[in-house]
């Protein structure tokens, strides 16, 4: 006869929960479950710094520029709320979404070189028929950080094999001081996600744990994905990309086979991502980007950038201040702030400068930080002298892009060095936790300004737009002027929230202002705010010749607008919030006649924006 032994119910417990413990440890070791948990920390970052104000009226808020003289691109988040509003518009009533001619109307305007998101329009496209094109471009600008931290995180966990490092290293990029400055006024240059990808697809081609027509299929989805986003950010892409792969051909010359393979069926994903693209692409040689001369020079990383923070920084050491107030490009493209990450990248050096995959990643390092300072040294806002990327001034494509935005692509490789630096296993102690307080002490250096509105602004659409009140004033069809006029204002919110429903003689979808336009010297007046010479005569002559039926004017809209609607014979109605011009046929009929007088003001009517 056996006698069983009971075990003490104490140490059953204890088994019990130290297999369960076991088991959550290894199932939180498992790739699939910290990647959510990464994507799950990132949103929830990003919802604690921007989402929190907006989230209250996802439809009136956004995360933007809540003042203008806060920094540069104030109206911009309205061009991307129309965007939003405008692909779905054109595909449910069977338009060419390639040409709108709802501004700048008779003429139009081909968006294939604009910043018009079509990715992002059709992905959101539920939630703007539901919610509107205010919360649209919520969702997206609140996500763009998330995703692009969450893709970083993906690179730095495959080449480190770390969960934490790869955190830090994917929010070095998700949260970059680029990626701050871009969420003030640009969402297709904050949808950077793809990129982290098509690295990773490329590691894991020439690695040979992906096979080629799965890699080409991803890849070509990828690139597409990124240039439906901004065509300038795929271009930039494909071009760093190349240029990293040269230099690998040249540090890693075993794998050079292997690589220049890679580099076969990376060009074959291309030629599917333009089969994809098909309409877009063909539409581009069409239309002309139009990137002014000097901007090859402004929008550039200023030296003095890299390690003096502007209004986005929350630690602004005292008295760089007035340094920053020097920078050239404007908030929204001051991206270049490394902070503390300056010590992580000579630490880096020290320990990991001998070895190929730190040669790499430190000359990439070097060369997208050089070409991001752009053809002239600048020295707190001062030119001081010729830089190699002067060279490029002159060649198609390349010149049209801005420099300073490459430091999204040096951020990307800060990240993934911090990660192989935390990730690196340390002798002693001491040193692993120093590593890591460094690696705080950056994330510190990094947090975003949230004691200013620079995420955080309210749509100002007046009843007029915003309700049915424009049905019974615009007739369907006619053109309307709009003042504030173009990116002095909202109009094209204003335009997109009244479902689309008439045209605009205006616009501010590209910084061009269209050739038609360009031969009417009353536009310069719609533009500075200043009247012109015989300024009722220019706006008689315009009104006749674009058919301008409809006259919107808001009130608190500064400039001599009651001087110069006064020429004509109409007395505005206050109606929702706005003025409202209608001008009749009869007075269009006449004012046709007018001979288009001599253009005085030609030379400031090249472009919207500055």
């Amino acid at each position: 006869m056996s006698v069983r032994t009971r075990e003490p119910a104490s140490r059953l417990s204890h088994q019990l929960m130290a297999r369960r413990s076991g088991t959550a440890v290894r199932s939180f070791d498992r790739p699939g479950i910290q990647a959510g948990v990464a994507f799950g920390l990132y949103l929830l970052v990003s919802l604690l710094f921007f989402g929190i104000p907006i989230l209250r009226d996802i439809r009136h808020s956004y995360v933007g520029l809540g003042r203008p003289g806060l920094g540069t691109g104030f109206t911009d988040p309205s061009v991307y709320m129309w965007s939003l509003e405008w692909w779905p518009h054109a595909f449910v009533h069977g338009m060419d979404p390639l040409v709108t001619h709802l501004v700048w109307a008779p003429q139009g305007v081909n968006l294939a070189w604009t910043t018009s998101v079509p990715g992002a329009a059709i992905l959101a496209w539920p939630i703007t028929a539901t919610l509107g094109p205010v919360a649209a471009f919520n969702a997206w600008i609140l996500l763009a950080p998330a995703l692009a931290a969450w893709t970083a995180y993906l690179l730095c966990r495959h080449v480190t094999g770390a969960f934490w490092p790869s955190v830090v290293g994917g929010y070095l990029f998700g949260f970059s001081s680029y990626e701050l400055a871009q969420m003030t006024a640009h969402l297709n240059l904050a949808l950077i996600f793809p990129v982290p990808l098509a690295v990773l697809l490329v590691l894991l081609r020439v690695q040979g744990r992906l096979k080629p027509i799965p890699f080409a299929l991803l890849s070509a989805g990828t690139v597409a994905l990124q240039f439906s986003f901004s065509t300038e950010i795929a271009f930039t892409m494909t071009l760093f990309g190349g240029l990293v792969g040269v230099l690998s051909l040249a540090i890693y010359p075993e794998a050079r086979e292997r690589l220049i393979r890679t580099a076969g069926w990376t060009a074959l994903s291309y030629v599917v991502a333009a089969a994809l693209l098909a309409p877009l692409v063909l539409a581009l040689p069409g239309s002309s980007g139009f990137v002014p001369s000097n901007w090859h020079s402004k929008y550039a990383t200023d030296v003095l950038n890299l390690v003096i923070p502007t209004r986005t920084a929350l630690l602004r050491p005292p008295g760089t201040g007035d340094i920053a107030h020097r920078f050239a490009a404007g908030l929204s493209e001051e991206g270049g702030y490394l902070g503390l990450l300056v010590l992580v990248v000579v630490m880096f050096a020290a320990h990991e400068g001998r070895t190929r995959r730190g040669r790499l990643l430190l000359a990439a390092l070097g060369l997208i930080v050089v070409a991001s300072l752009g053809p002239e040294l600048r020295v707190a806002g001062i030119e001081r002298a010729p830089l190699p990327w002067a060279l490029t001034a002159d060649v198609p494509l390349v010149r049209m892009a801005l420099p300073g935005r490459f430091m999204l692509h040096a951020w990307l490789v800060l990240g993934l060095l911090a990660a192989i630096w935390l990730a690196a296993a340390g002798r002693r102690t001491w040193a692993r936790w120093g590593k890591w307080a460094v690696a705080g002490l950056c994330l510190v250096a990094l947090l975003p300004n949230l004691t200013l509105p620079l995420w955080n602004a309210r749509t100002d659409t007046p009843a007029f737009f915003s309700t049915a009140l424009h049905q019974r004033y615009l007739e369907p069809g006619r053109n309307t002027l709009v003042i504030p006029f173009a990116s002095n204002g909202f109009s094209m919110l204003w335009q997109a929230e009244a479902g689309m429903s008439f045209p605009m003689a205006g616009g501010y979808i590209a910084c061009g202002v269209p050739r038609d336009y360009r031969r009417w010297a009353i536009v310069a007046t719609f533009l500075s705010k200043r009247r012109i010479p015989r300024y009722d005569i220019q706006l008689r002559a315009f009104l006749g010749h674009f058919d301008v039926a409809n006259i919107v004017v808001d009130p608190s809209a500064k400039g001599p607008w009651a001087n110069v609607f006064d020429t004509i014979p109409v007395r505005p109605v206050e109606v929702g919030g706005v003025l409202y011009y209608r001008v009749p046929d009869s007075v269009l009929a006449g004012y046709r006649q007018i001979p288009r007088p001599l253009n005085v003001a030609w030379r400031s009517l090249q472009r919207v924006c500055q």
